[in-house]
């Protein structure tokens, strides 16, 4: 299966979310995501649901949410997330995101499909999120500090954290065109925000998105698996 997109948001139809737990006797948590909006924002809020440890994504056996794709000045840069197939790790399927241009570009993952005020997930009682990462290009940006990860929150007042460099949680080379497994703590986001949003929010965590904000043309390509809860 494959999704073009370019500046715009795919949302694909999402009825209900299987949260994995990592321990060997594996028993899914199924959540009922709702179909329409919350009318009452305090309903919504209280819709959050607590989840546990484990793969949301791996683009073969979990593969619901939305995603989107935007360029500060599309006219000039290109930027394109697919779910493609042999590209991830151990020749599995994987988001992989094209880039080629020298403005702000980025991609988000949803992990529920919902957006606006709808809830989030309830991560209070887990440490962060892991993925693993590969990028290769013809182009690489010359500072990997320009590659940034953040979180989205939903719910009563939408929140958006600061975005932090990848360097920051590891200092592998991220641009060797290996495999490379990332941790990131919702420690370092909790409480931050950009400009016009509210703090982000770890009781209504939804989204996870990466960006490129390079000091000169670059052209990757950038593949994600494997995104999942860790405590």
């Amino acid at each position: 299966m494959t999704i073009q997109i370019n500046n715009m948001r795919l949302a694909a139809p999402v009825l209900v979310i299987f949260l994995a737990s990592c321990s060997g006797n594996t028993q899914d948590q199924v959540v009922d995501i709702p179909q329409e909006p919350q009318e009452n924002t305090e309903a919504a809020e209280e819709s959050s649901v607590e989840a546990r440890p484990g793969t949301i994504w791996d683009g073969d056996n979990k593969s619901f949410g939305g995603i989107w794709a935007s360029a500060a000045k599309p006219d000039l840069d290109s930027i394109s997330i697919d779910i493609a197939a042999e590209v991830g790790v151990e020749g599995s399927s994987a988001f992989q995101i094209q880039v080629a241009g020298d403005n702000w570009m980025g991609v988000g993952y949803n992990f529920l499909d919902l957006w606006g005020q709808e809830p989030g997930l309830d991560l209070r009682e887990l440490e962060g999120m892991s993925f693993d990462i590969r990028i290769e290009g013809e182009k690489l940006p010359k500072d990997l500090n320009y590659i940034k990860v953040q979180f989205t929150s939903g719910g009563k007042s939408e929140g958006r954290a600061e975005a932090l460099p990848l360097t920051i949680f590891s200092n592998v080379n991220f641009a060797d065109g290996d495999w490379h497994t990332l941790k990131v703590p919702f420690e370092k986001f909790v409480g931050t925000n950009i400009p016009g949003s509210s703090p982000f929010d770890q009781s209504q965590v939804r989204e996870l998105s990466v960006s490129v904000a390079p000091l000169g043309y670059v052209d990757l390509d950038m593949y994600i698996d494997n995104i999942a809860f860790y405590r």
